[in-house]
């Protein structure tokens, strides 16, 4: 059996990839675990670490490209992101990925609901909790700086590295071993402030690429049920406290919570895009705020609440009155005026029922 104990490693059919840091060999399914636009994923155990992976193939280029370089700024971020192990350039970009466990729209409608119409005595507990654990998802997309807080004073040692000039450093030091040493000495210390400026700088790149997330904020712009996956194994009805959000294709890194890009590059899903999209109809170019995150996690609620089961036909907001909390804070994430939506941190205060307005 393979790690997971789904599928006998006899019945999966060996496969080697050309990964970025040398080969590796895989043993595939050939069932689907899931199928969009621009490829297919399909569940792997991969012998060399005992694991089972999912595999995502692409059938175009660009997409890959995206998704790997937003994952590769934000993987190890934490455990709300779904993981990438590692990817394949050529022939076909192939992406190695956690593997997750069922998407939140299956979940829900097949372990929660298991056939009844939603009520919200019943299931209003499990769905907060579920949408509570997809808001802190989505909290760590968006607001990347989180990871200050695990880093600490790195923070300041980066600034300090960054903003400053090595050339400016050595001219300043140099000068101050002039007035202080005599002038035989100076060629023996120019020699030792270069091995310590090129030291500064090798230091200044290492910092610079490992902990640039720390000022960076995230776009996902594809936010909904299917792009949240519970943990491999997790049980039905059990406590939800962790889940991943996958699918960055479409994502965008800003470092102002805003991003002006071609039109032809944004890719959204239908009903989950805002208005602030859909009516533009002039130009080239759109601009893409946090705020359109907050009106798809609208409208993933709106589903859940109205069509579990089913592909989303329309959206009416007034009909949200009558669903309580959730109802409540659906219609405070679909508002018309972007600036009018909540805040993610003001959707989880209210998810922890913390605040009652929103």
């Amino acid at each position: 059996m393979c790690d997971c104990e789904e599928f006998y490693q006899s019945d999966l059919e060996e496969k080697t990839l050309n990964l970025v840091n040398g080969q590796q060999t895989f043993l595939i399914s050939p069932n689907l675990l899931g199928s969009g636009q621009y490829g297919d994923v399909y569940h792997a155990f991969w012998p060399h670490y005992g694991i089972c992976v999912a595999l995502k193939e692409f059938n175009e280029s660009n997409k890959a490209k995206s998704e790997i370089k937003v994952l590769a700024r934000i993987n190890d971020a934490d455990d709300h992101i779904i993981q990438m192990h590692g990817y394949q350039k050529y022939p076909r970009t192939i992406i190695v990925m956690e593997l997750g466990g069922m998407n939140f729209d299956n979940y829900f409608s097949t372990e929660i609901l298991q056939g009844q119409e939603y009520n919200a005595n019943y299931h209003e507990d499990i769905l907060t909790d579920m949408l509570l654990c997809a808001a802190r998802a989505e909290s760590i997309v968006r607001y990347l700086s989180i990871i200050f807080a695990r880093i600490g004073m790195l923070h300041c040692v980066w600034r300090v590295l960054y903003f400053t000039s090595p050339k400016n450093c050595f001219l300043v030091v140099l000068a101050w071993f002039k007035l202080c040493f005599k002038v035989y000495l100076e060629k023996i210390f120019r020699l030792l402030l270069k091995i310590i400026i090129f030291c500064f700088i090798i230091l200044q790149k290492i910092v610079v690429k490992y902990f640039y997330l720390i000022i960076l904020d995230g776009i996902h712009m594809d936010i909904k049920g299917i792009n949240f996956v519970t943990i491999k194994g997790q049980e039905a009805r059990g406590e939800m406290n962790l889940c991943k959000i996958i699918d960055f294709n479409s994502s965008f890194i800003t470092d102002n919570g805003e991003i002006d890009v071609e039109k032809k590059a944004v890719i959204g899903t239908g009903l989950y895009l805002p208005p602030e999209i859909r009516n533009q109809l002039g130009g080239h170019h759109i601009k893409l705020t946090q705020k359109m995150d907050i009106y798809a996690f609208g409208v993933t609620i709106y589903k859940f609440l109205f069509s579990p089961r089913d592909e989303l036909r329309g959206l009416y907001p007034d009909s949200l009155d009558y669903y309580g909390r959730l109802g409540l804070l659906a219609k405070a994430c679909l508002r018309e005026n972007p600036h009018y939506r909540p805040e993610i941190e003001e959707v989880i205060c209210f998810l922890m029922n913390e605040c009652d307005e929103i």
